[in-house]
């Protein structure tokens, strides 16, 4: 039988989420198991308080999910497939979940639903802020591990990608898109994919993200994964 891990997916896919499925992709490498992986994206419900003219009563209101909220999840949970992927894991083994709720306790709403083996979350780190954060408001990774059913292992995030870890981002997440767009043609510039697969830490992408991207292009046409091609004066780099 199957040996299930929920990887939780924040709307951002933030650092600290891309450590955490880097570090369950390390973790299923050096194991024999069989393994499914359940790819959770909460959104937090939005309540409003609405009062009546003329009365005493107030009335709570959840607001729906707006589609922003929704096609964010959903880029997340795309941008997490594609990490996954890197380490030869099958895409039938990858299910994505969007669930709207409470963020702790949807996580733990489906780790129990489906029996998972091991729960996998991301944390903003101890800098001070975030301790002010948590005081106030409490830690999500701390309520699930308060109430989950199984193991919770908690990454945190890594430091800003740079020189050489940056061009390895670019390398490894192209790789993976590659692989699971193999039956379609591709046709990618250094500009396009230095902002398609920006890190998450970074808002926009700059001369160093460019020329790291340009840099990972090369590594793959060198490897025989892509070719270069002169298009309109501009160089481009195919699949095919």
């Amino acid at each position: 039988m199957d040996k299930r891990i929920l990887l939780c997916i924040d709307a951002h896919f933030s650092p600290a989420t891309q450590s955490m499925v880097q570090a369950v992709g390390e973790l299923v490498q050096h194991t024999d198991a069989t393994f499914s992986f359940l790819l959770l994206h909460s959104i937090p419900v939005t309540q409003i308080t609405v009062g009546q003219i003329g009365y005493y009563t107030e009335q709570q209101v959840i607001l729906t999910p707006s589609t922003e909220q929704k096609k964010q999840g959903e880029a997340a949970l795309r941008k997490a497939r594609t990490a996954l992927q890197q380490y030869n894991i099958m895409p039938e083994r990858i299910e994505n979940i969007v669930r709207i709720g409470a963020i702790a306790d949807e996580i733990v709403q489906v780790a129990r639903e489906r029996h998972v083996q091991l729960i996998a979350v991301g944390s903003r780190g101890t800098a001070f802020r975030n301790q002010i954060r948590r005081l106030f408001i409490g830690s999500i990774s701390r309520r699930i591990l308060q109430m989950a059913p199984c193991p919770v292992m908690i990454a945190t995030a890594p430091q800003s990608l740079q020189g050489k870890e940056l061009i390895s981002w670019y390398e490894d997440t192209l790789r993976g898109y590659l692989k699971e767009h193999r039956q379609t043609l591709t046709i990618l510039s250094p500009q396009q994919v230095a902002q398609q697969f920006l890190p998450s830490d970074k808002k926009t992408p700059r001369r160093q993200e460019i020329d790291a991207a340009t840099k990972a292009l090369d590594r793959l046409a060198n490897a025989g994964l892509l070719y270069r091609r002169n298009v309109e004066g501009e160089i481009h780099y195919l699949n095919d």
